[in-house]
Order: structure tokens, then C-alpha cells, then sequence
């Protein structure tokens, strides 16, 4: 007994761009907020540490090394994960275009086809 498809062959394909959409928000975002950070730590928090302070803790990325709280070592590792995580989201939805779907691997446009393969003779080059 065939049983009726979970969603729609439309309603699959929209679903992988939704996906697709949201992993190029995610990453870029945690693209430039981390980048951003890198940027900002090294100039606005102290070279060597400053126990008075709390920021005892070696920032993760920063040059030159920069020492701050325990919380901003926690926000740039966790920008950083969530952009690697985003990845997922985008395997997902290239998961559903080739399993569900049954669209071609390559990820932009047609793929090549060169027709049959045939070896050359060796009267082929006269």
C-alpha cells in the first residue's frame, strides 16, 4: 500500500530554500558579528591580565592575545559554533533536493553532459 507523500514536490523545494535562506543569514551574520568582535577586543580590552577587572580569561582569536571576562570568551565561542552549526542547515537542504527531490548533485545550475565517451583511433589523428 503506497502511502501519500509527507508534502508536496513544491512544498519540498520551498522548504529547502527556506533552509538554504536561513543558513546564508546565519553564517554570514555570525560571519561578520565574530569578525567584528576580533576586531573590537584587541583594541578595547587589556594585553595582559587584570585580576582587579575579572578579565583574567585569554580571548579566543584576538591579535595580539587580549584578556576579558568569562562571558566574552562564552559570546565569541558561541558565535563561532553557531556559524559551523548553520552548515547543517544547509546540508539539510541539499539532503532534501537529492533524496526528496531527486535533483542532480551539482549545486549550481545544469550539470555538464559531454554525450558518449569514445576512444580515439589511430586514424582519427590524420
Amino acid at each position: 500500500m503506497n502511502k501519500p507523500p509527507l508534502l508536496s514536490r513544491s512544498a519540498w523545494r520551498s522548504l529547502a530554500k527556506i533552509l538554504k535562506g536561513i543558513f546564508i543569514f546565519v553564517f554570514a551574520t555570525s560571519f561578520i558579528v565574530g569578525t567584528s568582535l576580533q576586531v573590537y577586543y584587541p583594541g578595547h580590552r587589556p594585553h595582559v591580565r587584570q585580576p582587579n577587572t575579572g578579565q583574567t580569561v585569554k580571548l579566543p582569536w584576538t591579535n595580539p592575545v587580549s584578556y576579558g571576562s568569562a562571558a566574552d570568551a562564552t559570546l565569541v565561542y558561541r558565535i563561532f559554533w553557531l556559524g559551523m552549526y548553520s552548515w547543517a542547515l544547509f546540508g539539510l537542504s541539499l539532503a532534501i533536493r537529492v533524496y526528496i527531490l531527486n535533483d542532480d548533485v551539482p549545486i549550481r545550475g545544469e550539470p555538464m553532459r559531454f554525450g558518449q565517451l569514445t576512444r580515439a583511433s589511430a586514424n582519427d589523428s590524420k
